[in-house]
């Protein structure tokens, strides 16, 4: 064995690539399958501390018929309510504090989570209700109908305590009340409006002559949103506007295009709203602006925030469920955290983004453990041997894991990845290059550490950590550089400068893309390269004292020898 001597290398993060890398760590969760064919758990509901979970359940993904109950350590129900007679459930709402929960359809119920009992029923025979909401404390309860009305009440009684009537005679499709229960925002089709509990009158109410997709208000009272729907352009088109509460005026307005109608979310100040198209996800502040974006592999069937707006996830019904840290620092955001479960929907989210639940054909809980992504800062992906390659690791912890460290390895060659790209040798069959490719990547060398460091954050938070990695020089066996000439690699340098100019761009970004081969052509051009060969660099963030792995990222570098070996 002997070392190279000058060699330079292009790191290139995988933040490129169409496919997502962050792997699944040994999560502490559970999942439930129910025995019944076609069985689905929708309208997921999570308590603030994320120990009780409540979802609706039956063999329709539109209406069911009875609410199933978990706590967070249960792997089967804890209760399953369905004394609903004839009746389908439309939407549930779980306290924050988890003791009550609210569900809607043919009637409206109250249930009492603590002592697994139903607190009291209304069903007036005739009254339909689609959306519910209830207080955090589980005292003030709120029910939209399809009479255009928007009934409350409180815990003691069924007996209906205000009514509110738009004038529009439209379906009310939701209400959405502040924390305290003091105020409410609801909508039909063509309205919408903002109610004072305590009053049977609405505070205002807006008619439009678009339709009301849905709307919005944060817990502290302070800022609303409505989402309309003006059909332009042959598709459907969003107005997200931000309200002023006093009278009900139009603070901002933005523009979004979707071919199905989007999710949005709302912190509980109101200073971050989350909305969901088929083709994008985006991040706003108050204001409307937009602080991040992220593209979808598929299409999504739902989204929750966490109460303080630092945590997302989002369900996708065929691929997979993100999990973001609003705080990522870039606009364009990578996942965190990403699971591969079986048409995943119907997600529900703890207060503190700690623990998630989401369900159609299996039911998830999970713990959300600490993640970690790895980028090169957008620099001109060029380095020398014995040069500091520049990484910015992101560490989130949504949990309550402590004594974090993060793990930097490189491997080198991935001699694979130049099976289908390098000169075929005149007169050898594809067979036994193919064999002997195989053979030098199982004999080369594997990972080696380069780099280990403590991260301190504390648990709901998340740090960005800026470093500078010695690359060593690589150790490579004696016969590599004649085995990779007799396959036909010696110009393979040429080739990445041509052939592979334009697939590397399948990989990479254009820009990345053209740094690495104009810039990497006029150092060699002074240097005679012999062969390149790409490496994979791997970041792992781990327990110190365990040495459990709770996240893994990786990011691919290229090594050009400059010289013979």
């Amino acid at each position: 064995m002997k070392k190279i001597s000058f060699v330079f290398q292009l790191l290139i993060s995988t933040t490129v690539l169409a496919v997502p890398l962050v792997s699944q760590a040994d999560y502490v969760s559970y999942t439930y399958s129910h025995s019944k064919d076609n069985y689905h758990l929708t309208n997921t509901s999570v308590s603030n501390d994320g120990t009780v979970i409540a979802a609706v359940g039956g063999t329709s993904v539109v209406a069911s018929d009875e609410v199933v109950v978990f706590g967070l350590n249960t792997t089967e129900p804890v209760w399953t309510f369905d004394d609903i007679g004839d009746s389908n459930i439309f939407d549930l709402d779980l306290s924050g504090d988890g003791t009550t929960a609210v569900v809607c359809g043919g009637g409206v119920w109250l249930l009492d989570i603590e002592n697994e009992a139903l607190l009291w029923a209304f069903d007036d025979d005739y009254r339909v209700w689609d959306t519910c909401d209830i207080s955090e404390d589980g005292n003030t309860v709120l029910a939209g109908n399809r009479q255009s009305g928007v009934a409350s009440w409180d815990r003691s009684s069924s007996e209906i305590v205000r009514y509110w009537t738009f004038a529009d005679g439209g379906f009310v499709n939701v209400v959405d009340m502040t924390e305290d229960g003091k105020q409410a925002i609801a909508a039909t089709s063509y309205s919408y409006g903002l109610m004072d509990i305590v009053s049977d009158n609405f505070t205002w109410e807006k008619v439009t002559d678009v339709e009301v997709y849905t709307a919005g208000l944060s817990n502290n009272g302070r800022r609303a949103y409505v989402v309309l729907d003006d059909g332009k352009l042959g598709t459907d088109i969003y107005f997200l506007r931000g309200v002023g509460l006093a009278g009900g005026n139009v603070t901002w307005r933005k523009r979004f295009s979707s071919y199905n109608t989007p999710r949005v979310q709302i912190s509980n100040s109101g200073e971050r709203i989350m909305l969901t198209t088929n083709d994008e996800y985006f991040g706003l502040n108050r204001t409307g602006k937009v602080e991040w974006t992220f593209s979808p592999a598929g299409q999504e069937t739902d989204m929750q925030m966490s109460s303080n707006g630092k945590f997302v996830t989002v369900a996708e019904g065929l691929y997979y469920t993100y999990f973001f840290d609003w705080d990522y620092p870039k606009n364009k955001h990578r996942a965190v955290q990403i699971d591969r479960p079986t048409f995943p929907g119907a997600v529900g989210v703890s207060a503190d983004g700690s623990t998630v639940a989401y369900a159609d054909e299996d039911f998830v809980v999970q713990e959300v453990k600490p993640g970690i992504l790895v980028d090169n800062q957008d620099t001109i992906p060029v380095y020398f041997a014995g040069r500091n390659v520049g990484l910015r690791y992101f560490v989130s912890n949504p949990g309550e894991q402590a004594n974090l460290k993060i793990r930097t390895s490189l491997s080198l060659p991935q001699v694979s990845v130049l099976a289908d790209v390098g000169a075929e040798v005149d007169g050898d069959p594809k067979g036994i290059r193919s064999k002997l490719l195989e053979y030098a990547n199982a004999t080369l060398p594997g990972y080696e550490v380069i780099d280990t460091r403590s991260v301190a954050v504390s648990a709901h938070n998340s740090k960005t950590v800026t470093t500078a990695v010695l690359v060593p020089d690589m150790i490579m066996p004696d016969w590599i550089g004649d085995f990779l000439e007799l396959i036909g690699l010696d110009d393979f340098f040429d080739t990445l400068m041509g052939d592979y100019a334009d697939p590397m761009k399948t990989l990479l970004n254009n820009k990345v893309n053209s740094a690495m081969t104009e810039d990497a052509s006029a150092q060699v051009s002074a240097g005679d390269a012999s062969y390149a060969l790409f490496g994979l660099g791997q970041v792992e963030l781990y327990d110190a004292e365990t040495n459990e792995v709770y996240s893994t990222d990786t990011f691919y570098f290229m090594y050009l020898v400059i010289g013979g070996v």
